[in-house]
């Protein structure tokens, strides 16, 4: 029969292992989150750009297919074309609709869509970034920079195309 040896701590130095494992939890879980906050909001920046672009581009084509409507070739942008054209920007759909894509799209975002000097139909949308972070979306450079500001970043996108 084996016998076991006693430890002359007595099971005393698990203990100490679970203690400092909790110890070093509580100081990486916020040094952690001070890396992950920023990198989130960065991230859902990108987003909204990238889902500004996709709404907009959609709308520049829907201009361009129905901007000429007779046998001459020449677009004309008529204004219900560009009501159309807006509410697409704002609510994905040309009939509108009354959830915008993101919080805050408005119609008067949407410039009004131009034919340039080459005849393609020119479509701008500027929305300003609204930062989730309750600090003003001011992101701190913790000594290594300046602080960097979210805060009604212009989210621009424009979009060209020829007229089909």
């Amino acid at each position: 029969m084996r016998r076991r040896a006693i430890s002359p701590t007595g099971g005393k130095q698990r203990h100490r292992q679970r203690g400092l494992a909790l110890v070093e939890a509580a100081i990486a879980i916020p040094i952690v989150l001070l890396l992950l906050i920023p990198v989130a909001e960065i991230v859902r920046a990108f987003v909204q750009l990238s889902t500004l672009s996709h709404h907009t581009r959609s709308a520049v084509r829907y201009l361009a297919e129905n901007a000429v409507s007779d046998t001459t070739g020449v677009p004309v942008l008529t204004a219900d074309l560009i009501a159309k054209a807006r509410n697409l920007v704002v609510y994905g759909s040309p009939d509108g609709g009354t959830t915008p894509a993101f919080p805050g799209l408005t119609t008067s975002e949407v410039l009004t869509p131009v034919i340039t000097s080459e005849g393609n139909i020119s479509l701008t949308v500027t929305h300003p970034y609204q930062s989730l972070l309750q600090l003003g979306g001011r992101l701190p450079g913790f000594g290594y920079g300046a602080d960097m500001t979210l805060k009604n970043l212009p989210l621009t996108v424009t979009y060209s195309m020829r007229p089909l």
